[in-house]
Parts: structure tokens; C-alpha cells; sequence
């Protein structure tokens, strides 16, 4: 069984470097592996929960009229199929995945999306889960946010000197100090996030 540190310590973009840190190649190519791995990712998607403060962030995104793009490692086709079993597709503008399933480096593509639009690189950012996401928005010229319960350990990430958040819940606050929105807009999350939660609870729970 593997470990969730022994993970943390061993994962890296591109996943052919993982594979050869386990020394589990024995012969397979790295399309096999790659095969056998998205595979089985398919038939356990549906078990995989949002995390948590996800729909919240992605709404103040979107009513702050920030273009939202994903840039994955996985096929396109199947990041599309996931937005829609989570119903969570019309969040996102522009799906940057890949055309095929080797988990490579999202760098070249990164840069190709940025050529082609007209992109504010001061009030464009980055969230991730790994230091090759850091590495990715370090080429893209903007600044990134991470989260800590992703692919790699918080200790590994926090090595990049950006925010390191281990909710989403954290997002805005993040954000403002950053300067990529407005305070106002912080406070605005805030009080809308205070009214989605009370509103949630039995009065009981609101009552001194």
C-alpha cells in the first residue's frame, strides 16, 4: 500500500520521474502505466467529493468577473466529462488540458494559451496543488497560491515562498493581501461566507 508521506516525498511533474523513482518501470512503457493509472481514476472519480469551499470561491471569482481557466496534466475529454459530473463547467472559460494521458509538464502549454490571448498578468494568478504548478505560473510571469492537500506536503511547498492554504476558505483573505483584488472585496466574501454558513445552521446554533 502506498503512504501518503511516501507519496508526498516521491511525486513529480512530469510522472515519468515519479515511475523512475519507484523503479517501476520493469519493461512497461510510460504509456501503459499511464494507461492502467487514468483508468483507474475513471472508475473511482465518482467517490471524489469537491473540496471543501470550492463552489464558494469559484462564485466570488466569477461575480469579481475573473476569467477562469483549468490547466491540467489530464486529457481533455475527461476533465470536461468531471466539470460536468460536478456541475461545475460553466465556472470555466477555457479547459487547457492535455491530448493525451502522460501527465506531462504544463508549462509549454501554459505558454502557448498565454501567447494567443490578451492576458493582465498583474491581476492573474494561479492555485495549485504541487511545485511544479509554482514552477508553471513562475514561466507564465504571474503569481500563484497553493493549497495543501493536493499532491505534495505543505512543508515541500511551502519551500516556494508563496501562500500555502489548507482550505479554499482562505482564498480571498490570500488574495487581498496579494493585491490581486480589492479589501473591499475581501470583506464582501467574508460577510457573504458568514451569511451562507448561518444560514446553514439550526437557530439554535445562532442564539447566545
Amino acid at each position: 500500500e502506498m503512504h501518503r508521506a511516501w507519496y508526498y516525498k516521491l511525486v513529480e511533474t512530469p510522472i515519468i520521474r515519479f515511475y523512475e523513482k519507484i523503479s517501476y518501470f520493469q519493461g512497461e512503457a510510460i504509456e501503459e502505466l499511464s494507461h492502467e493509472y487514468n483508468e483507474g481514476y475513471e472508475k473511482h472519480y465518482t467517490k471524489i467529493k469537491l473540496a471543501a469551499g470550492s463552489i464558494e470561491a469559484l462564485q466570488a471569482l466569477n461575480d469579481m468577473g475573473f476569467e477562469q481557466i483549468i490547466l491540467s496534466s489530464f486529457e481533455t475529454g475527461r476533465v470536461k466529462r468531471w466539470l460536468e459530473y460536478f456541475s461545475i463547467g460553466q465556472y470555466f472559460k477555457h479547459i487547457l488540458g492535455a491530448n493525451n494521458t502522460r501527465a506531462e509538464s504544463k508549462i509549454d502549454r501554459a505558454r502557448a494559451w498565454l501567447n494567443s490571448e490578451a492576458v493582465d498578468l498583474e491581476r492573474s494568478f494561479m492555485i495549485g496543488d504541487s511545485m511544479h504548478d509554482y514552477h508553471t505560473a513562475q514561466a507564465m510571469g504571474v503569481r500563484s497560491v497553493l493549497v495543501s492537500y493536493g499532491h505534495q506536503a505543505e512543508a515541500d511547498l511551502r519551500i516556494c515562498g508563496v501562500p500555502v492554504l489548507a482550505s479554499l476558505s482562505e482564498l480571498m483573505p490570500a488574495l487581498g493581501r496579494m493585491s490581486v483584488i480589492p479589501k473591499a472585496a475581501v470583506q464582501w466574501y467574508n460577510i457573504q461566507a458568514w451569511l451562507n454558513i448561518t444560514m446553514r445552521l439550526p437557530m439554535r446554533d445562532l442564539m447566545t
